[in-house]
């Protein structure tokens, strides 16, 4: 760490900004399931697994419509 007395303001506001931005928490660990969590039909051919990036869990394509900014789980919040 850089001691106060000797720190420009280039230097403060750097490791100020440091602080300020949180660390990525852990993602969730994707749970594979052979059906959909809301519904709980089975995955096939025609249903197809789709994974929640907040929770994990496995959904089919009319259970995972939902999208959600998750920078804090280091997503790009453009994705």
């Amino acid at each position: 760490s850089i001691h106060e007395e000797t720190m420009t303001m280039e230097d403060f506001d750097f490791e100020r900004a440091r602080t300020l931005v949180p660390n990525p928490i852990p993602r969730p660990p994707w749970q594979k399931s052979d059906v959909c969590f809301d519904c709980h039909k089975p995955f096939g051919p025609t249903r197809l697994r789709h994974h929640c990036r907040s929770c994990g869990r496995s959904f089919c394509q009319p259970h995972s419509s939902s999208t959600l900014r998750l920078p804090h789980l280091g997503y790009d919040p453009e994705v």
